[in-house]
């Protein structure tokens, strides 16, 4: 403020303050565009009365979510494709192993971890989507109607046939006896620790599903 004073007095106020020029540099503010403090001040203008909103108004947030073509999301995508390519090879390197290099053997136990990743792959992006649109309904029940709800019921039945498909390769490879004569002796479970444990994951990660999906009916 100081010196915005101090160049008014010496070169003239507002409205009064004429500049030097070719003919004249020796007359008026010799300081060019916003090197001049009034014209700098002016940058942002107070002299209109922008008044008050008659009712209280707040900032609005508008949250995207990521574009498939933003750089951030492509760069978290190669980057939890390489981990999942990474966690393959090892995954592949311990089943040969685990099965001495028999190549017919790692080749079903592959196949049947890639199941169980595919598994829970539908009941994650299902209940996600399912969530989500339990949060747009909200609490007004009156969009919760027949059809809605029969749409959510198709929905539960078709990841649970496709988990019950799943589910009986998974046993079939455990060595339980699934057919056959009632009673009939179990085989020894051939399978790896790999298997043993994604096995595990994939059984909590159905259980939680069945949870949801029983709440969701009562």
């Amino acid at each position: 403020l100081a010196s915005w004073q101090r160049h008014a007095d010496q070169y003239g106020p507002p409205g009064a303050h004429p500049y030097a020029t070719r003919e004249n540099p020796n007359e008026g503010c010799p300081l060019i565009g916003k090197q001049c403090p009034l014209k700098a001040d002016k940058l942002i203008d107070y002299d209109n009365d922008y008044g008050f909103t008659d009712d209280a108004e707040y900032e609005v947030s508008d949250i995207k979510k990521a574009d498939a073509d933003d750089p951030g999301a492509k760069a978290m995508q190669e980057a939890l494709a390489l981990a999942k390519e990474k966690k393959a090879n090892e995954r592949s390197d311990a089943l040969k192993k685990h099965y001495k290099g028999k190549l017919l053997q790692v080749s079903k136990a592959n196949g049947s971890c890639e199941q169980m990743d595919e598994m829970m792959d539908k009941i994650e992006f299902g209940m996600m989507k399912w969530i989500d649109d339990i949060v747009l309904m909200g609490d007004d029940k009156s969009k919760l109607t027949d059809d809605v709800k029969k749409k959510e019921v198709a929905n539960f039945t078709d990841v649970l046939n496709d988990c019950k498909l799943s589910i009986l390769d998974f046993c079939g490879r455990s060595g339980m006896q699934l057919s056959g004569k009632k009673g009939g002796e179990d085989k020894p479970d051939p399978r790896s620790i790999v298997e043993c444990s994604l096995a595990e994951e994939a059984a909590d990660s159905f259980d939680i599903f069945t949870k949801f999906v029983n709440n969701r009916l009562k």
